[in-house]
Protein backbone atom coordinates (compact mmCIF):
# COMPACT_ATOMS: atom_id res chain seq x y z
CA UNK A 1 0.00 0.00 0.00
CA UNK A 2 0.97 3.40 -0.61
CA UNK A 3 2.28 5.84 2.15
CA UNK A 4 -0.09 8.25 1.16
CA UNK A 5 -3.28 6.03 0.92
CA UNK A 6 -2.56 4.77 4.56
CA UNK A 7 -2.15 8.68 5.37
CA UNK A 8 -5.22 9.31 4.46
CA UNK A 9 -6.90 6.13 5.68
CA UNK A 10 -5.85 6.86 9.52
CA UNK A 11 -6.55 10.71 8.82
CA UNK A 12 -10.25 9.72 8.33
CA UNK A 13 -10.66 7.05 11.33
CA UNK A 14 -8.65 10.25 13.60
CA UNK A 15 -11.74 12.88 12.14
CA UNK A 16 -14.22 10.51 13.31
CA UNK A 17 -12.84 9.67 16.69
CA UNK A 18 -11.85 13.60 17.19
CA UNK A 19 -15.98 14.63 16.20
CA UNK A 20 -16.79 12.22 18.77
CA UNK A 21 -14.88 13.74 21.51
CA UNK A 22 -15.62 17.04 20.03
CA UNK A 23 -19.14 16.73 20.38
CA UNK A 24 -19.42 15.27 23.64
CA UNK A 25 -16.99 17.62 25.36
CA UNK A 26 -19.32 20.31 23.73
CA UNK A 27 -22.36 19.25 24.62
CA UNK A 28 -23.57 18.67 20.43
CA UNK A 29 -22.26 22.41 20.22
CA UNK A 30 -19.03 22.33 18.59
CA UNK A 31 -19.28 25.83 17.53
CA UNK A 32 -18.52 26.71 21.20
CA UNK A 33 -14.52 25.40 19.88
CA UNK A 34 -14.85 26.56 16.62
CA UNK A 35 -15.11 29.74 17.45
CA UNK A 36 -11.92 30.02 19.53
CA UNK A 37 -8.89 31.75 18.05
CA UNK A 38 -6.94 28.56 18.91
CA UNK A 39 -9.30 25.82 17.16
CA UNK A 40 -8.89 28.48 13.78
CA UNK A 41 -5.03 28.36 13.97
CA UNK A 42 -4.74 24.91 14.16
CA UNK A 43 -7.21 24.45 11.38
CA UNK A 44 -5.48 26.73 9.32
CA UNK A 45 -2.05 24.85 9.70
CA UNK A 46 -1.30 20.71 9.63
CA UNK A 47 -1.47 20.25 12.89
CA UNK A 48 -5.52 19.24 12.72
CA UNK A 49 -4.26 16.76 10.48
CA UNK A 50 -1.37 15.65 12.13
CA UNK A 51 -3.67 14.80 15.42
CA UNK A 52 -5.99 13.62 13.23
CA UNK A 53 -3.46 11.01 11.90
CA UNK A 54 -2.15 10.27 15.44
CA UNK A 55 -5.88 10.26 17.01
CA UNK A 56 -6.54 7.10 14.09
CA UNK A 57 -3.70 5.47 14.53
CA UNK A 58 -4.05 4.96 18.30
CA UNK A 59 -7.95 4.27 17.80
CA UNK A 60 -6.76 1.40 15.30
CA UNK A 61 -5.03 -0.63 17.42
CA UNK A 62 -8.14 -0.11 20.04
CA UNK A 63 -10.78 -1.59 17.48
CA UNK A 64 -8.18 -3.93 16.43
CA UNK A 65 -7.99 -5.45 20.13
CA UNK A 66 -11.81 -4.71 20.02
CA UNK A 67 -12.63 -7.17 17.62
CA UNK A 68 -9.30 -9.31 17.09
CA UNK A 69 -11.09 -12.25 18.81
CA UNK A 70 -14.03 -12.01 15.98
CA UNK A 71 -11.69 -11.92 13.86
CA UNK A 72 -9.70 -15.03 14.73
CA UNK A 73 -12.78 -16.94 14.65
CA UNK A 74 -13.35 -15.65 11.09
CA UNK A 75 -9.41 -16.94 10.49
CA UNK A 76 -9.99 -20.44 12.11
CA UNK A 77 -12.84 -20.94 9.48
CA UNK A 78 -11.36 -20.12 6.72
CA UNK A 79 -8.43 -22.03 7.67
CA UNK A 80 -10.35 -25.22 8.37
CA UNK A 81 -12.48 -25.03 6.04
CA UNK A 82 -11.34 -27.93 3.66
CA UNK A 83 -10.69 -30.09 6.50
CA UNK A 84 -12.69 -32.81 7.67
CA UNK A 85 -13.45 -31.92 11.19
CA UNK A 86 -15.39 -34.74 12.17
CA UNK A 87 -12.33 -37.07 11.65
CA UNK A 88 -8.86 -35.42 11.96
CA UNK A 89 -6.53 -34.55 14.49
CA UNK A 90 -4.66 -31.47 13.39
CA UNK A 91 -0.92 -32.40 13.11
CA UNK A 92 0.33 -28.57 11.79
CA UNK A 93 -0.69 -25.12 11.10
CA UNK A 94 -3.90 -25.49 8.93
CA UNK A 95 -3.24 -21.57 8.28
CA UNK A 96 0.38 -20.47 8.59
CA UNK A 97 -0.80 -16.43 7.72
CA UNK A 98 2.27 -14.73 8.82
CA UNK A 99 4.37 -17.07 6.48
CA UNK A 100 2.33 -16.97 3.53
CA UNK A 101 2.61 -13.22 3.68
CA UNK A 102 6.38 -12.86 4.34
CA UNK A 103 6.72 -14.81 0.90
CA UNK A 104 3.92 -12.71 -0.76
CA UNK A 105 6.06 -9.69 0.24
CA UNK A 106 9.58 -10.87 -0.54
CA UNK A 107 8.66 -12.22 -3.91
CA UNK A 108 7.19 -8.58 -4.68
CA UNK A 109 4.00 -10.93 -6.08
CA UNK A 110 1.01 -8.96 -7.88
CA UNK A 111 -1.32 -10.14 -5.69
CA UNK A 112 -0.05 -7.83 -2.72
CA UNK A 113 -1.83 -4.53 -4.01
CA UNK A 114 -5.10 -6.56 -3.46
CA UNK A 115 -4.42 -7.82 -0.61
CA UNK A 116 -3.50 -3.98 0.83
CA UNK A 117 -6.47 -3.13 -0.54
CA UNK A 118 -8.88 -5.54 0.94
CA UNK A 119 -6.80 -4.81 4.88
CA UNK A 120 -7.49 -0.92 4.48
CA UNK A 121 -10.38 -1.63 3.29
CA UNK A 122 -10.81 -3.96 6.50
CA UNK A 123 -9.20 -1.12 8.54
CA UNK A 124 -11.86 1.51 7.77
CA UNK A 125 -14.53 -0.41 8.17
CA UNK A 126 -13.85 -2.13 11.38
CA UNK A 127 -13.15 1.40 13.13
CA UNK A 128 -16.64 2.48 11.54
CA UNK A 129 -18.47 -0.84 13.15
CA UNK A 130 -17.09 0.54 16.80
CA UNK A 131 -17.37 3.86 15.98
CA UNK A 132 -21.14 4.32 14.93
CA UNK A 133 -22.68 2.77 17.97
CA UNK A 134 -20.94 5.97 20.14
CA UNK A 135 -22.91 8.36 17.01
CA UNK A 136 -25.85 6.92 17.37
CA UNK A 137 -25.73 7.76 21.19
CA UNK A 138 -24.30 11.26 20.24
CA UNK A 139 -27.10 11.60 17.61
CA UNK A 140 -29.97 10.68 20.29
CA UNK A 141 -28.17 13.36 22.55
CA UNK A 142 -28.64 16.13 19.71
CA UNK A 143 -31.48 16.01 18.74
CA UNK A 144 -32.92 15.34 22.69
CA UNK A 145 -30.89 18.61 23.27
CA UNK A 146 -32.49 20.58 20.00
CA UNK A 147 -35.78 19.86 21.88
CA UNK A 148 -34.84 20.25 25.40
CA UNK A 149 -31.50 22.00 26.62
CA UNK A 150 -30.02 20.63 29.45
CA UNK A 151 -26.45 19.59 30.15
CA UNK A 152 -27.34 16.96 32.47
CA UNK A 153 -28.27 14.20 29.80
CA UNK A 154 -24.75 14.98 27.96
CA UNK A 155 -22.82 14.19 31.34
CA UNK A 156 -24.82 10.98 31.80
CA UNK A 157 -24.44 10.05 27.94
CA UNK A 158 -20.34 10.60 28.28
CA UNK A 159 -20.25 8.86 31.08
CA UNK A 160 -21.82 6.01 29.63
CA UNK A 161 -19.85 5.54 26.23
CA UNK A 162 -16.74 6.11 28.17
CA UNK A 163 -17.71 3.02 30.66
CA UNK A 164 -18.93 0.78 27.75
CA UNK A 165 -15.46 1.37 25.51
CA UNK A 166 -13.05 1.68 28.41
CA UNK A 167 -14.58 -1.64 30.29
CA UNK A 168 -14.73 -3.82 26.44
CA UNK A 169 -11.14 -2.53 25.80
CA UNK A 170 -10.06 -3.72 29.44
CA UNK A 171 -11.76 -6.85 29.20
CA UNK A 172 -9.38 -8.04 25.75
CA UNK A 173 -6.33 -5.80 26.71
CA UNK A 174 -6.15 -8.43 30.36
CA UNK A 175 -7.79 -11.36 28.67
CA UNK A 176 -11.01 -11.68 30.82
CA UNK A 177 -13.23 -12.93 27.61
CA UNK A 178 -12.91 -15.89 26.21
CA UNK A 179 -9.91 -16.10 23.07
CA UNK A 180 -9.72 -18.46 20.30
CA UNK A 181 -6.49 -20.36 20.13
CA UNK A 182 -4.02 -19.08 17.36
CA UNK A 183 -3.90 -21.58 14.36
CA UNK A 184 -0.44 -22.19 15.17
CA UNK A 185 -1.49 -23.63 18.63
CA UNK A 186 -2.40 -27.45 17.45
CA UNK A 187 -3.18 -28.77 20.93
CA UNK A 188 -5.72 -25.72 21.19
CA UNK A 189 -7.11 -25.86 17.78
CA UNK A 190 -8.32 -29.60 18.13
CA UNK A 191 -9.99 -28.59 21.18
CA UNK A 192 -11.48 -25.64 19.79
CA UNK A 193 -12.82 -28.12 16.78
CA UNK A 194 -14.58 -30.57 19.28
CA UNK A 195 -15.79 -27.64 21.06
CA UNK A 196 -17.74 -25.53 18.09
CA UNK A 197 -18.32 -28.24 15.64
CA UNK A 198 -21.37 -29.47 14.84
CA UNK A 199 -22.29 -33.51 15.48
CA UNK A 200 -22.47 -35.17 11.86
CA UNK A 201 -21.25 -31.46 10.02
CA UNK A 202 -18.29 -30.55 8.95
CA UNK A 203 -19.11 -27.16 10.18
CA UNK A 204 -17.87 -25.16 13.07
CA UNK A 205 -21.02 -23.16 14.90
CA UNK A 206 -19.57 -20.19 16.91
CA UNK A 207 -23.03 -18.70 17.69
CA UNK A 208 -22.16 -19.37 21.70
CA UNK A 209 -18.84 -17.82 22.27
CA UNK A 210 -19.22 -14.84 20.03
CA UNK A 211 -22.39 -13.45 20.96
CA UNK A 212 -22.74 -14.35 24.07
CA UNK A 213 -18.66 -13.55 25.63
CA UNK A 214 -17.83 -10.88 23.27
CA UNK A 215 -17.75 -7.05 25.38
CA UNK A 216 -18.18 -5.21 21.69
CA UNK A 217 -21.37 -7.26 21.54
CA UNK A 218 -22.28 -6.17 25.17
CA UNK A 219 -21.13 -2.95 24.38
CA UNK A 220 -23.63 -2.23 21.08
CA UNK A 221 -26.33 -3.32 23.37
CA UNK A 222 -26.18 -1.28 26.63
CA UNK A 223 -25.36 2.08 23.88
CA UNK A 224 -28.53 1.33 21.91
CA UNK A 225 -30.70 0.41 25.63
CA UNK A 226 -29.38 3.94 26.66
CA UNK A 227 -30.55 5.46 23.77
CA UNK A 228 -33.52 4.20 24.59
CA UNK A 229 -33.65 5.11 27.90
CA UNK A 230 -32.95 8.51 27.22
CA UNK A 231 -34.93 9.23 24.83
CA UNK A 232 -38.03 7.79 26.95
CA UNK A 233 -36.76 10.00 29.81
CA UNK A 234 -36.15 13.03 28.12
CA UNK A 235 -38.76 12.98 25.40
CA UNK A 236 -42.57 11.72 24.72
CA UNK A 237 -41.59 10.87 21.19
CA UNK A 238 -41.73 7.41 20.39
CA UNK A 239 -40.45 8.03 17.28
CA UNK A 240 -36.99 8.91 18.32
CA UNK A 241 -36.36 5.05 19.29
CA UNK A 242 -35.81 4.42 15.74
CA UNK A 243 -32.44 6.36 16.10
CA UNK A 244 -30.91 3.74 18.44
CA UNK A 245 -32.61 1.81 15.81
CA UNK A 246 -31.00 3.12 13.09
CA UNK A 247 -27.84 2.63 14.74
CA UNK A 248 -27.71 -0.68 15.49
CA UNK A 249 -28.75 -1.75 12.06
CA UNK A 250 -25.93 0.25 10.32
CA UNK A 251 -23.66 -1.03 12.62
CA UNK A 252 -24.13 -4.51 12.12
CA UNK A 253 -24.57 -3.97 8.31
CA UNK A 254 -20.91 -2.24 8.76
CA UNK A 255 -19.55 -5.27 10.92
CA UNK A 256 -21.35 -7.37 7.84
CA UNK A 257 -18.86 -5.58 5.75
CA UNK A 258 -15.82 -6.26 7.51
CA UNK A 259 -16.37 -9.78 8.15
CA UNK A 260 -17.19 -10.58 4.68
CA UNK A 261 -14.18 -8.23 3.54
CA UNK A 262 -11.87 -10.40 6.40
CA UNK A 263 -12.90 -13.30 4.63
CA UNK A 264 -11.89 -12.86 1.69
CA UNK A 265 -8.74 -11.40 2.85
CA UNK A 266 -8.40 -14.43 4.94
CA UNK A 267 -9.23 -16.82 1.43
CA UNK A 268 -7.04 -14.90 -1.11
CA UNK A 269 -4.08 -15.84 1.78
CA UNK A 270 -5.37 -19.62 2.35
CA UNK A 271 -5.77 -19.64 -2.03
CA UNK A 272 -1.71 -18.40 -2.23
CA UNK A 273 -0.99 -21.16 0.59
CA UNK A 274 -2.75 -23.86 -1.97
CA UNK A 275 -0.39 -22.90 -4.52
CA UNK A 276 3.11 -23.00 -3.71
CA UNK A 277 4.54 -22.63 -7.49
CA UNK A 278 3.30 -19.09 -7.47
CA UNK A 279 6.51 -18.69 -5.19
CA UNK A 280 8.79 -20.60 -7.38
Amino acid sequence: MKTTELYVEQVLIGFFVIGIVILLATHGSPNIVWDTTTLKAIVGSTGLLAIAYLAGIVYDRCADTLLKDIEQHNRLRVGLKDIDLSNSVLISDPFPEQDIRTKILAKGSSIVEYLNYLRSRMRLTRSLATLVPALGLIWVLWVLNELNEDDTKWKYGTLVISLVYGIALMCKIFGWTYKPPETYELKEVNNYIKEHCKKDENKLTLFRKTILFEPVYWGIYVLTISGWIFVLKYSGDNLLLLIPCASIGLTLLIGWCWWRISRTFFSQVCSVMKNPNLFN
